[in-house]
């Protein structure tokens, strides 16, 4: 057990001169409006502002109008600067991580921790003649952090459902795990920005690469890292129970689960599920699955849970109850993270047996996010591909036969509930949800979803171009087609662009739309969109999109010299065409079966 907390008074740094503001607003100006050329002199002058900071460096990231001033010199402060930064706030660790402004100042250093510790840790890190003379008694990053650590470490259990507080504890999780910082979301009212953390994940990764350790980080902030977590989960059920509900603390334990080592990390989820008593554990889950701040735990659970670990909180909380949780506007989510996250076909193939008579439900429910993850389900481990889309396919017909006859919709309608706006310049209107359930329909074999790919090509030409123009539903439902192996549907989705290519190009997504339809068509397909092109290219040349487009059809040679244009297309074909025969040879030739020499 660690020790009980003491309260502490916290110092507080004085106010700050009003002069000492408008001197940092002048310094920012001059930074702003010096070139990139300068960067010697940049350094002499944050080193000059930071000398003549460093008594009141703790007062001017608390003032409210100086830390928006502060925030943008740590941008351009050299990583052994921002280390004076950091040494000379120690001290006032207790009051800065409570303050509204300087705890903004703090997450934004602790964006930067990561590739200035790591650099540390390798001995890689670059230091000017200038730095090294300046900060020679300032210690290194990671040592700082570690020391404001332990300077609030009798606080860390009041700290973490501070207004404030909880942000950078959160942050400061993420810099001893080696973590990249998760920029979290601000309302439009926010007095300040959402920090724009270095080295940030693209949103397409996988969130299981994103839960790994990116940053090298020292033996000191794993220790700190476990220390933190275990003095939070020794306290009480019932303060651990109000924590997870809380909007400022519960973060905190979901940011935990990502962080922690992997053999912390069960352990903290049977801690807070109260694991020993089945009974409260089901409990448990049920309520956090239903809560707007505990739910995020529960997702957190199922990403980066061992596949022994998921596999006994599904069957313990889940198993024989996905459609009760599908049901509810919060606890869905955590069941599509579930369902996205199974980690072996034989559980997988349990989850689609189990919602195989559920789709229809899952429709009428508007549950359309749990019926795509199930299609993900298919798509990731090749199973129950048949099965599930006639179910599918039979589901959305039951619904529709509710509606009159008149306006009854075909499977893809009906999912993506698309609707044109009377405005010509207004977007089109359509189920988001329901594009990505068809963009997974359509990565399954093609002798199965024909009847999706035909209800597809029966929409109308005008539906089908306003689709083209969404970037949804060009990069669900359009290019999956073009891209596809499918020539009959290329041909059938190219009769219904024909005479629009003009319009499309003009249009950022439909510009995309129009240079993959060149790519994937033979030359007399080409040759149709470069005429419509070429008709209009003065309309075109004056757009970004269009332009793109003109160049990579070549309209210009087209229309100055046809002969060349056609014989530079037929020499791509024939050379296409002879690298896909020696690719087809070499799949077919059979392996030699290498000898084994005797010993």
């Amino acid at each position: 057990m660690h020790p009980p907390y003491i309260f502490q008074i916290r110092e507080r740094p004085r106010r700050l001169e009003p002069d000492t503001t408008a001197y940092l607003l002048e310094v920012k100006s001059s930074l702003l409006e010096s070139g990139d050329d300068e960067d010697d002199t940049k350094a002499i002058l944050l080193w000059n502002v930071l000398e003549e900071l460093a008594p009141r460096i703790a007062s001017a990231a608390s003032d409210r109008h100086a830390c928006e001033i502060i925030e943008v010199l740590l941008e351009k402060m050299s990583p052994r600067q921002l280390c004076f930064f950091v040494h000379k706030m120690e001290g006032y660790y207790s009051h800065l991580w409570t303050n509204r402004y300087s705890s903004h100042v703090l997450q934004r250093i602790l964006s930067k921790v990561g590739d200035i510790v790591q650099a540390e840790v390798e001995e890689s890190l670059v230091v000017s003649e200038e730095d090294e003379e300046r900060s020679k008694d300032v210690p290194t990053m990671a040592t700082l952090i570690v020391a404001m650590c332990q300077e609030v470490k009798n606080e860390w259990i009041t700290l973490v459902n501070d207004i404030s507080a909880s942000h950078v504890l959160r942050s400061v999780l993420c810099a001893l795990g080696g973590r990249t910082p998760v920029a979290e979301k601000r309302g439009k009212k926010g007095k300040h920005g959402a920090i724009r953390y270095e080295n940030m994940p693209k949103k397409t990764d996988d969130e299981k690469a994103l839960n790994e350790s990116k940053f090298a980080t020292p033996p000191a902030f794993a220790d700190t890292l476990v220390e933190i977590i275990e003095v939070m989960m020794d306290a009480s059920d019932d303060r651990l129970a109000n924590f997870m509900f809380d909007h400022h603390a519960g973060p905190f334990f979901s940011m935990a689960v990502r962080v922690c080592p992997q053999e912390l990390r069960a352990d903290c989820i049977k801690r807070l599920l109260n694991w020993d008593d089945e009974e409260v554990s089901k409990k448990r889950f049920y309520d956090y699955a239903g809560d707007t701040v505990a739910s995020h735990f529960l997702e957190a659970l199922s990403q980066c849970a061992t596949p022994s670990m998921w596999t006994s909180v599904y069957e313990r909380c889940l198993k024989g109850r996905l459609l009760e949780f599908s049901e509810h506007a919060i606890s869905n989510y955590v069941v599509q993270n579930f369902i996205q996250y199974v980690p072996t076909k034989e559980q997988a193939e349990i989850i689609l047996d189990e919602m195989k008579d559920s789709l229809w439900s899952l429709l009428s429910m508007h549950r359309p996010g749990v019926v795509w993850r199930l299609a993900e389900c298919c798509v990731r481990f090749e199973i129950n591909y048949k099965n599930f889309f006639t179910t599918l396919a039979a589901a959305v017909t039951k619904q529709e036969s509710k509606k009159p006859a008149a306006v009854q919709k075909d499977i893809v309608p009906a999912l993506i509930a698309l609707e044109l706006s009377n405005s010509q310049n207004a977007k089109i209107s359509l189920n988001i949800t329901g594009a990505r359930i068809i963009e997974t329909l359509l990565k399954f074999p093609s002798s199965i979803i024909e009847p999706l790919i035909t209800s597809v090509l029966n929409m109308n030409s005008l539906q089908l171009t306003a689709l083209a123009k969404d970037s949804i539903g060009s990069r669900c439902i359009i290019e999956p087609i073009w891209n596809s192996e499918n020539e009959q549907a290329k041909i059938s989705l190219f009769n219904k662009f024909k005479g629009n290519f003009g319009t499309l190009a003009l249009d950022r997504n439909g510009a995309f739309s129009v240079i993959k339809c060149f790519n994937n068509m033979n030359l007399d397909y080409k040759t149709t969109i470069t005429e419509e092109l070429a008709e209009v290219d003065g309309k075109l040349s004056g757009n970004h999109f269009s332009s793109m487009v003109l160049t990579h059809c070549n309209v210009h040679e087209f229309k100055t010299n046809h002969e060349k244009w056609v014989s530079t297309y037929e020499r791509k074909r024939k050379v296409k065409e002879l690298f896909s025969d020696l690719v087809d040879d070499k799949k077919n030739k059979p392996k030699k079966k290498s000898k084994k020499k005797a010993a």
